[in-house]
């Protein structure tokens, strides 16, 4: 049950992190968690429309 909530927490951040950096917004706490959170969302935005390009030819 913990690591559920845990898990579900760690999603939450990786979305409020996402929004506040799209909107410009420097977060007030968890600054790290946040920009890391946002840098692998981007690398995994990138790497499926680089997938997405290969098996479209």
């Amino acid at each position: 049950m913990n690591k559920r909530k845990k898990k579900d927490g760690s999603i939450i951040n990786l979305v409020e992190g996402t929004r506040r950096f799209t909107l410009g917004i420097p977060s007030d706490k968890n600054d790290a968690i946040s920009w890391k959170s946002t840098l692998l969302l981007i690398v995994v935005f990138i790497s499926v429309f680089f997938i997405y390009s290969l098996f479209e030819k």
